[in-house]
């Protein structure tokens, strides 16, 4: 008896929690990201949300990239990197919130293209 505990318990965890994890831990340092520097368009229950913006995505959703095309996603990382946000107002975002950002657009594109969503 013993035995078949010790076996069973030796056996390595399933990987895909951990997949998710990392998805969520990405997703959620991404939206904090976005929230700061996006929020005011595209946060639903802001009143100065914007009717186009939420129609990319609603950071107040959970699942607020699931709207998101390829290309939107990738433009996520091409307007954080970018001095001025879509006003044209400057925007000051940290290499590493840049960085937040490509690694949740990252990950949510390779998981995404090998169908684990």
């Amino acid at each position: 008896m013993m035995t078949v505990l010790a076996t069973a318990c030796s056996k390595s965890p399933p990987r895909e929690p951990a997949r998710a994890d990392l998805a969520l831990r990405t997703r959620q340092a991404a939206g904090l990201v976005l929230e700061a520097s996006c929020g005011e368009c595209h946060i639903g229950y802001y009143p100065t949300a914007v009717p186009a913006a939420l129609a990319v995505f609603d950071l107040s959703t959970p699942d607020w990239p699931r709207r998101m095309t390829d290309r939107q996603l990738r433009d996520l990382i091409t307007r954080a990197a970018s001095p001025l946000d879509t006003r044209g107002q400057p925007q000051h975002l940290s290499a590493a919130d840049v960085d937040r950002v490509t690694r949740f657009v990252e990950h949510e594109l390779a998981t995404r293209s090998s169908g684990s969503r």
